[in-house]
C-alpha cells in the first residue's frame, strides 16, 4: 500500500485506513503523482474516483520499478511517456544512504536544546552539479547555516561513508559554513558518482540549518550557477543512466498481467542485472512471472526512442501493448549484487575515464581501441587510450578540449573552438555554430548534436 499509494497520488494527498477502534490507523502519503490531483485527465484523479486502466497500469509499472531483492534505497527517476509529467527543475537531497542507514542529523533537536548542532537541527535541501576540483560560490537568501555533503545525500560531519567494492565513495562531508562565512568550497573530486557522459563533473549536496530561534528564509534558501557548477540541478542532469522499462497490472489478479520488464542498453549482462532487480522476495513463486519477456526485450534493444520519456514506453506483452515507465538511475552500481554480471557495458568506469582495462568487446569504440592498442584492455585504460577514443575510434562521446561537455550530449552551450586542440585546426564546435549560432550562444540542444556527422564527419558511438 505504501508504494501504490506514492506512486499514484502526489504528496499534498494521504491515505487513512482504520484497521480497529484501538489501534491508530495507518497513513499513507503521495508522492509520483501518476494518478493524483495535478494528473491529465486521461489518467484521473484516484484519490476522488475510480482508476482508469491507464492509470492502473502505470501505477503497476511504478510500483515495480521500486523493487530490488538487495533491499537497498536506491534513488530513481521515473520518466512517463506521451509528456504527461516534467522531470523536476531541482532534486532533493537523500535522507537515507544506500544501505538504510539514516542520516540523523536531519532530526529536530531534543526540546530545550540550542540547534542546529553537528548532529541534530538539519534540513535537507537540494542536490548542485559542478566539475571535479572547481571552485563552487553560492550565494544565500538570509540567514542560515550551511553543510556540503558529496554526491545526492546528506551527511553527518564525523561519518565516513564506503563506496561500492573497488569504487569512490558515493557520500560524505566536504565543508560546514556559519550564517557569516561565504559559502565557497572546491567540487569534491573523490566521490564515486557522476553524470553518464560527464566524468569531469559530480554532485554535490546542501543541508541547511535555521539559527537559534529563527525560522529558515523563504525559498530558495541558496542558488547559483557559473560555467563550472548548478545550484540546484535538475532531475535530468542528476538522474543520466537508463535503466531500462517497466510494465503491467500488478491489480488484475492474473499472473500473464502481472509484469513485463525490459533493460536498457546500458547492461553488460541485462538479464543477470533483472536477476537482482525485480523481487523483492526471491523465493516468492509468483516472482516468476515478471521476467525479461523476449517482446518487451526486443523494445529495449531499439535503443532510443525520442525524447526520454518515450525511451521505451511501449511493450508487446501477452495479447496487447502495456503502457509503461522509464526508469533513470543517478548511480549504476546501485542495484548490483555480481559486479561482473550486472555491471553497465564498460566496467568499471566508461571510454572517457582512465582506470582499469576495459573488456574488448564491451563497445564498438573499445573495440576499435583495442584493435590499435591492446595495452588498452589487457593492462590499463589510461590517458592514451581516452585520447584514442577520438584519433582512432573516431568517436566525440568524450568531452574534448576545453569544452564543458561531450559533444554527443546536449546540453549548456558551448563556446566556439573549445574543442581546439586536439581535433583540428577549426574545431567541430566551430564548424557547426557557424551554420547555427544557437548551439554556442543559448544551448547545445539535440539539433546541433544532429549536425556532427554531416558537418564535421564524426560519430557519436
Amino acid at each position: 500500500m505504501e508504494d501504490i499509494v506514492s506512486c499514484a497520488l502526489d504528496a499534498t494527498q494521504i491515505v487513512t485506513a482504520a484497521v480497529s477502534p484501538a489501534a491508530p490507523p495507518f497513513r499513507w502519503r503521495g508522492e509520483f503523482g501518476l494518478c493524483g490531483s495535478a494528473a491529465p485527465a486521461s489518467l484521473g484523479n484516484w484519490g476522488d474516483a475510480p482508476p482508469t486502466q491507464h492509470c492502473l497500469e502505470l501505477v503497476s509499472a511504478c510500483v515495480l520499478a521500486r523493487m530490488n531483492k538487495l533491499d537497498r534505497q536506491v534513488p530513481i527517476s521515473i520518466h512517463v511517456p506521451w509528456g504527461e509529467f516534467e522531470p523536476s527543475p531541482s532534486v532533493r537531497v537523500q535522507a537515507t544512504l544506500r544501505d538504510g542507514t539514516k542520516i540523523t542529523s536531519v532530526d529536530p533537536c531534543a526540546p530545550g536544546a540550542a540547534g542546529p548542532t553537528d548532529s541534530c537541527g538539519w534540513q535537507a535541501d537540494f542536490v548542485g552539479i559542478c566539475r571535479r576540483g572547481e571552485a563552487v560560490a553560492l550565494r544565500r537568501n538570509g540567514a542560515s547555516v550551511v553543510r556540503v555533503c558529496k554526491g545526492i545525500h546528506g551527511c553527518e560531519k564525523d561519518r565516513l561513508v564506503p563506496g561500492y567494492p573497488g569504487s569512490l565513495p558515493y557520500a560524505g562531508f566536504v565543508d560546514q559554513f556559519a550564517s557569516s562565512q561565504a559559502i565557497e568550497f572546491e567540487c569534491p573530486d573523490d566521490v564515486g558518482v557522476g553524470p553518464s557522459g560527464r566524468p569531469g563533473h559530480t554532485y554535490f549536496s546542501l543541508m541547511v540549518a535555521p539559527l537559534p530561534g529563527r525560522a529558515l528564509p523563504a525559498k530558495p534558501i541558496i542558488a547559483g550557477s557559473s560555467d563550472t557548477f548548478t545550484y540546484p540541478a535538475g532531475e535530468r542532469e542528476v538522474f543520466t543512466y537508463p535503466e531500462g522499462a517497466f510494465y503491467g497490472d500488478i491489480f488484475s489478479g492474473s499472473s500473464e498481467d502481472l509484469g513485463y520488464v525490459c533493460h536498457s542498453e546500458l547492461w553488460r549482462t541485462g538479464k543477470a542485472y533483472l536477476a537482482d532487480r525485480l523481487c523483492a522476495d526471491p523465493s516468492d513463486a509468483s516472482c516468476d512471472a515478471i521476467g525479461g519477456h523476449a517482446a518487451c526485450l526486443d523494445v529495449c534493444a531499439h535503443g532510443w526512442d525520442g525524447m526520454p520519456e518515450e525511451v521505451y514506453s511501449k511493450c508487446e506483452g501477452g495479447d496487447r501493448v502495456w503502457n509503461g515507465v522509464t526508469v533513470f538511475l543517478n548511480d549504476p552500481q546501485d542495484i548490483s549484487s555480481d559486479p561482473a554480471a550486472s555491471a553497465i557495458v564498460c566496467t568499471p568506469h566508461d571510454e572517457c575515464s582512465p582506470g582499469a582495462p576495459l573488456p574488448d568487446g564491451c563497445s564498438s569504440v573499445v573495440t576499435s581501441v583495442c584493435a590499435v592498442d591492446p595495452y588498452c584492455c589487457d593492462t590499463e585504460w589510461d590517458g592514451l587510450c581516452v585520447s584514442e577514443v577520438l584519433s582512432v575510434a573516431n568517436s566525440l562521446k568524450c568531452t574534448v578540449g576545453r569544452c564543458d561537455h561531450a559533444l554527443c550530449a546536449e546540453g549548456e552551450r558551448l563556446d566556439s573552438g573549445c574543442d581546439v586542440p586536439p581535433l583540428t585546426s577549426s574545431g567541430c564546435v566551430k564548424l557547426i555554430c557557424s551554420e547555427d549560432p544557437y548551439c554556442c550562444s543559448t544551448a547545445w540542444d539535440a539539433l546541433c548534436v544532429d549536425q556532427i556527422k554531416p558537418v564535421c564527419a564524426m560519430a557519436c558511438h
